[in-house]
């Protein structure tokens, strides 16, 4: 690695970090989501 890439690999840690965080917090919503529906659903 050359001392000019740092900030570009620093960077691309932190968008790296904020996609799985993102991803991480779809994936809880979605469940949420699905679980409300089967509630719903069954509750009918």
């Amino acid at each position: 690695m050359f001392q000019g890439d740092a900030p570009i690999i620093a960077t691309m840690d932190a968008a790296a970090t904020a996609s799985t965080n993102v991803a991480t917090f779809h994936i809880s919503t979605t469940i949420v989501a699905v679980s409300i529906t089967s509630e719903l659903t069954i509750g009918e």
